[in-house]
């Protein structure tokens, strides 16, 4: 199994630093694609965006709801976590925590799009030239 498979099978949250900076630039951006994270910069840039961002949506995965992740966490800690995702902080808790949540849905929308965009260029090439 090649590498890229291998980090393709493996949770986010399980990514090491070691096992994507083995990987080259174009797996990385199309991991950062999958994420739904911005895929521009130098190897090392993205590596570390890819496992920072990954953390952060595994923080943000189990709430569905502004007011649950409101309740959980203190709003200095929101706004560490808005800044780390690029996203405006609101003043308030509730607001970070909502902006935070329609980050992770939309970073999710865009990786599901890059993956069916993916899958249908996937379909029509020759197995040889295959990424995965």
């Amino acid at each position: 199994m090649s590498i890229f498979a291998e980090a393709m099978r493996t949770p986010p949250h399980r990514w090491t630093s070691a096992q994507l900076s083995v990987l080259r630039n174009i797996e990385l951006e199309c991991l950062c694609k999958l994420l739904g994270v911005p895929h521009s910069g130098a190897k090392a840039t993205k590596v570390a965006r890819l496992l920072d961002l990954a953390e952060l949506r595994t923080r943000l995965a189990p709430f569905e709801r502004p007011d649950q992740l409101a309740d959980r966490y203190r709003l200095r800690e929101l706004r560490r976590m808005a800044q780390r995702a690029g996203t405006y902080a609101h003043t308030t808790k509730y607001g970070v925590a909502a902006g935070l949540l329609q980050w992770r849905n939309e970073a999710r929308l865009r990786g599901q799009a890059f993956y069916i965009e993916v899958q249908t260029a996937r379909a029509t090439m020759p197995r040889q030239e295959r990424m995965f």
